[in-house]
Order: C-alpha cells, then sequence, then structure tokens
C-alpha cells in the first residue's frame, strides 16, 4: 500500500486503521507463503463481538520462524520491525503508511518454535472471514482468522494470567456462537487451564465449560494445587496455549 499524504491534526485510530494493517499483514504473508491465522482480540472482533474501540494491536501466529519473518518484513516499506531476543520466537511489528510513521498499528507476531521447542509437526485450523468495514477505501475483503478451538484456549489461559472481564465474556461468546464447532474438539482443551480459570474470583465460567462438554470438575481436581504464577508468561508459551 502506498504511502498517503499526512493526517488531520486531530487524526486518531480507527477499526477501519486496524483493518488496513491486518490486510497488509496478509498481504505480505502470503506473498511470501507462510501459513498464518489471527487471534486475540482482533479476529474476536472479526467473529462479531462488539467493541466501542479498536483492538490496541493485532496477534499473529505464523507457521515459519523468527528469523525468516523478520526477512520477509525487513523491506517492506509499511512495516517498522523491532530487534528481539531470537530464542523469543516472536516478532514485534509496527504499521503505518504515513511518511511519519504516524498513528502506528503494533502487531504482534508469534512464530513457529526452533526445533528444541514443542515436538514437530505443528498444525493450526483456520477460518476465513468477511471485513465489511465502511471506511475501508476498497470495500469488504477477507481475513484469516485462528479457527474457535484456538481462540477460546488462547481466552482460557487470558483469564488465568491477566485481571480482564471482557476475557471472560470472550470466551462465553465463543463457546455460545460455535458451542458445536468447539465440542467437536474439546479433548484439545487444556484441563489444568480450564480449572485455573474456574479457580478466578467471580468466575461464571462454570456453565459455559460445561455447555462445551468440558467435565469441569475433573479440570478443577487436575489444576490441584498448581499456583498461576507457575506458569511462565512468554511468546513460547503463547504458541503452544494456541496449538499444543
Amino acid at each position: 500500500m502506498s504511502a498517503l499524504t499526512e493526517p488531520p491534526p486531530q487524526a486518531y485510530m480507527t477499526q477501519a486503521r486496524v483493518d488496513l494493517a491486518a490486510l497488509d499483514l496478509k498481504g505480505v504473508l502470503n506473498k511470501n507463503g507462510i501459513p498464518w491465522g489471527l487471534f486475540g482480540d482482533c479476529a474476536i472482533v472479526y467473529l462479531g463481538r462488539a467493541q466501542p474501540r479498536p483492538p490496541a494491536y493485532i496477534e499473529c501466529l505464523v507457521l515459519w520462524h523468527q528469523g525468516r519473518v523478520d526477512q520477509a518484513f525487513s523491506n517492506e516499506r509499511a512495516f517498522r520491525v523491532v530487534p528481539s531476543n531470537p530464542m523469543n520466537d516472536y516478532v514485534d511489528l509496527f504499521w503505518s503508511n504515513f511518511p511519519s510513521r504516524y498513528l502506528e498499528v503494533q502487531i504482534k507476531v508469534y512464530c513457529q518454535p526452533s526445533p528444541t521447542g514443542l515436538p514437530q509437526p505443528i498444525q493450526f485450523l483456520t477460518k476465513s472471514v468477511i471485513i465489511e468495514d465502511p471506511d475501508l477505501p476498497l470495500g469488504p475483503d477477507t481475513m484469516t482468522i485462528l479457527h474457535p478451538i484456538h481462540l477460546i484456549k488462547g481466552r482460557i489461559r487470558d483469564v488465568v494470567i491477566r485481571d480482564r472481564p471482557q476475557d471472560e465474556g470472550d470466551v462465553r461468546h465463543l463457546a455460545d456462537k460455535y458451542q458445536e464447532p468447539i465440542k467437536s474438539r474439546n479433548h484439545e482443551l487444556s484441563l489444568i487451564w480450564v480449572g485455573l480459570a474456574l479457580r478466578k474470583p467471580h468466575t461464571y465460567l462454570r456453565n459455559v465449560f460445561r455447555s462445551i462438554g468440558v467435565d469441569v470438575e475433573f479440570a478443577h481436581h487436575l489444576a490441584g494445587s498448581s499456583l498461576i504464577g507457575d506458569h511462565p508468561n512468554n511468546p513460547r508459551d503463547v504458541f503452544a496455549s494456541l496449538v499444543a
């Protein structure tokens, strides 16, 4: 996408701008033949969850190693690659189509771990959705997101490691809207993460988990004396929680 003239001083972040960043991301990943899918807030918004403001950032899972992802984006003018530890299996991108880099959109790319990480091969399912934002200059377009089973796995982890009521709401939204696709693959859920989520104060997820066929009593038992702090919060852990 070509650079635009600078925006007016009152310009602010919009959903359409996040959409443009996601579409440019899609273009580079597809051009390089990289398997990928969005997850997190951006993906769940594309599945119909109402949100009063644009997501703070875009999250993307890719089946390529970090060095190859760095290389794919290094010569893309709209993207700025932030150097990171090669052991993290993570690439931090910032997108802007303005020459001054004004109103950059952050994109967090979680890469396939090195051979010392997760067992190979790694696979994930994706789903194609339509973006129908009326402010997109070229009209509706398609976007690739992770399958709801991966999205709910990520959100269950989020419920455990942070205190954001919206995460529990997203688990319920996904379980309600995609009950059968998730229920048919509920064996892929980590019962320890489910049990830890059930131990959070004021949680209302017990019946939500039951609706997708999870044995909540067994999950609670498996969580046992495990502490939330025992579970690392790093890029490899994010990747594993989505696909392992």
